[in-house]
């Protein structure tokens, strides 16, 4: 909504699960995602940091990635090429609103 500041926590987990390129069936990444998203006047800005919290085998090119499109709050996933990666993710938003 416009003129609210959001906390977001987003915990994510990605799972290979088959696929030719580089690495096993069974790597994976835990990863923490959080940050503010600040809609000031229909103006939206976000400010983020991550932290790798574990990982198991050939996980270097994955990544989730917190963001904003619009007026929408995503989470955009990259894994790595030649590689089937489940991926499930648990975000809470934590919001302010105000009259500013």
């Amino acid at each position: 909504p416009e003129n609210a500041a959001m906390y977001f926590h987003a915990d994510i987990l990605a799972v290979r699960v088959g696929g030719d390129g580089e690495g096993n069936a069974g790597d994976f990444k835990g990863v923490t995602e959080r940050g503010v998203i600040i809609n000031k006047a229909g103006v939206l800005s976000i400010e983020r940091t991550r932290t790798v919290v574990v990982s198991s085998g050939t996980t270097s090119n994955w990544r989730a990635t917190a963001a904003i499109s619009g007026t929408n709050f995503v989470m955009n996933v990259r894994g790595a090429l030649g590689n089937t990666i489940e991926w499930a993710s648990n975000i809470t938003f934590t919001q302010i609103q105000t009259s500013l």
